[in-house]
């Protein structure tokens, strides 16, 4: 069932939201920036090849998650060398010109060969998704490299549509493959435990948007 759903991921519900993406980038101007801001991103990226420290690579949708990023990066300044991804282009330029981030890009879109790609460029030690923006190839090509991926702030509505039933099994096959989840309340484990397969590392440890205020 994994694998069904890895296929249909990758051949019906990634090349429609691309096409749904880009028709609504013709009237939406944050969708055109999002566009032109990932539009030869990869050449951009600089490896750190340089840098001995392992790299934390944070990925965020937009400005609340990377407030609460914030505290987690004070918390290993200089121990880490600092990635922050963005789907939105308001968090990007958010964060743009933040001192202590080694690098802020967007993340590309999820197909396969872009999770490869970003993963081969940044080398990451541990992917963390801050609280649910989580990308199913980039989740999938972390497993397939050994790379532990961690959801922090994990936080999920209780009408969400995530926990529609075809939603939950979709959802399995991506969250089996996260090491630990970070949720901020016991209610949010209760339900991230409803779209993770059983066995799966759930533990409440707060929100950091309380650390930053």
């Amino acid at each position: 069932m994994n694998l069904l759903w890895r296929i249909f991921y990758n051949i019906i519900i990634m090349p429609l939201f691309l096409i749904l993406y880009r028709v609504c980038a013709l009237f939406n101007g944050k969708a055109r920036e999002g566009l032109k801001g990932r539009k030869g991103m990869f050449d951009r990226i600089d490896p750190g090849g340089e840098n001995e420290l392992p790299t934390l690579w944070f990925h965020c949708a937009s400005v609340g998650e990377f407030e609460q990023t914030r505290p987690i990066v004070a918390a290993v300044d200089g121990k880490a060398r600092i990635v922050i991804s963005f789907f939105s282009p308001s968090g990007y330029n958010a964060a743009a010109k933040y001192p202590q981030a080694d690098l802020v890009c967007y993340m590309p879109f999820d197909t396969a060969r872009n999770a490869r790609r970003m993963f081969q460029l940044i080398d990451p030690a541990v992917l963390i998704f801050v609280r649910f923006d989580v990308w199913p190839n980039h989740v999938w090509t972390a497993a397939k490299m050994g790379v532990p991926v961690i959801i922090v702030d994990a936080a999920l509505h209780a009408k969400s549509k995530r926990l529609w039933p075809i939603a939950r099994s979709f959802l399995k096959s991506v969250h089996r493959h996260i090491d630990l989840h970070c949720a901020i309340s016991e209610a949010d484990a209760e339900r991230f435990r409803r779209i993770c397969p059983k066995g799966a590392q759930i533990q409440v440890m707060g929100d950091t948007r309380f650390d930053q205020v």
